[in-house]
């Protein structure tokens, strides 16, 4: 029996607030040199935050869109509000690359007003464009474009039985181990083959809402000891905290179970947050209604902190406070931003920030 679908699910608000920061905190290690067994258990939880965006994306497709699906009007409306505000920012990190770092920039060096170097901006433009190369989290905006170009297949996935949803799941689970994430996160073709199965979790949740979300309440202890078994073999086995990431999709380079971390992770948090579905908690709304925003602003004010950190004589703090430094006062400047912008254009900051 598939769930009802309820106006509101606060759970999943706090859920994407939690998603977004620990988004925030898994791109500010800069400063954190992550060597010791208990630092990298630690980080394997904070890093890794944008496939819990992707299980949230896969949820509210089914449940806000399924069933008055229209691809045209779907992708237009997600092109507007994601693809817009990307491309915008995009190249205004372009620009800033162009000229203040120009050694990026191939053959002429500086983008002077010529032909040559509109040429050689439009050039460098679309090489991050298309791989989502200005930030490190932009990656994920090519990727779910790619995936909400692809949404009859969902749509598709959503009119199967279970049996085979389950079976389309575990095939998918499987090659997302195998053809892990794509090197430097410049390949969106890639990541969709990778984070595909997340999407799908995603989905499912939503179509069996109640069952998946009473299953989730009751084996919440019993998720998070697998959750943190299965963190501690991945990091006394390989040694990494993270995705495993590779260039050739099907080479085959081992089993990546960090999505299956992910999963489990997703779970546990899902399971504990689930028990205030009906409840309203202030902060975490605030965020989550932000969170698109900080998604794409978090970045340009790490840069800045960073050019800071000497000057407010944090230099010589262990690199780890240095770290929560960085990913607190980011996202604090990330809201304050957004808020900004907001007061001054109004809906028009959507086009620009994506809120």
């Amino acid at each position: 029996m598939r769930a009802g679908h309820p106006a509101r699910l606060y759970a999943f608000d706090n859920f994407r607030a939690i998603a977004i920061v620990l988004i925030v905190a898994g791109h500010s290690y800069g400063p954190w040199v992550i060597d010791t067994f208990a630092e990298k258990f630690i980080a394997s939880f904070i890093t890794g935050g944008t496939a819990l965006f992707v299980l949230i994306s896969g949820f509210f497709f089914h449940h806000s869109f399924y069933k008055t699906f229209a691809w045209w009007t779907f992708l237009r409306a997600k092109l507007i509000n994601v693809g817009v505000p990307y491309l915008v920012l995009t190249g205004a990190y372009c620009v800033v690359v162009g000229w203040l770092s120009p050694e990026h920039v191939p053959s002429t060096g500086a983008l002077p007003l010529s032909a040559g170097g509109i040429a050689d901006f439009m050039r460098l433009y679309g090489q991050y464009a298309y791989a989502g190369s200005a930030s490190p989290a932009y990656w994920y905006v090519p990727f779910i474009l790619l995936v909400f170009a692809a949404s009859p297949l969902f749509v598709r996935f959503i009119k199967l039985t279970l049996r085979v949803q389950l079976a389309v799941l575990g095939a998918s689970l499987l090659m997302s181990a195998i053809v892990h994430r794509p090197l430097d996160n410049n390949n969106p073709f890639h990541s969709v083959l990778y984070f595909s199965s997340v999407y799908l979790l995603g989905i499912l949740t939503s179509a069996y809402r109640t069952h998946v979300f009473a299953f989730l309440q009751r084996y919440a202890l019993g998720i998070g000891v697998l959750l943190a078994v299965v963190a501690v073999v991945k990091v006394r086995v390989d040694g990494h905290y993270d995705n495993l990431h590779k260039a050739e999709i099907f080479a085959f380079n081992g089993i990546d179970v960090f999505l299956f971390q992910k999963c489990l992770q997703a779970g546990l948090m899902l399971g504990l947050l689930v028990r205030f579905a009906d409840r309203r908690i202030p902060l975490l709304q605030y965020v989550a209604e932000r969170s698109f925003a900080i998604f794409f602003i978090h970045y340009w004010a790490q840069l800045l902190l960073r050019k800071a950190i000497p000057w407010m004589g944090a230099s010589g703090l262990p690199g780890f406070y240095v770290a929560l430094i960085i990913a607190s006062a980011s996202l604090v400047a990330s809201i304050a931003v957004a808020n900004a912008l907001r007061a001054l254009l109004k809906d028009r900051s959507r086009l620009l920030i994506g809120y």
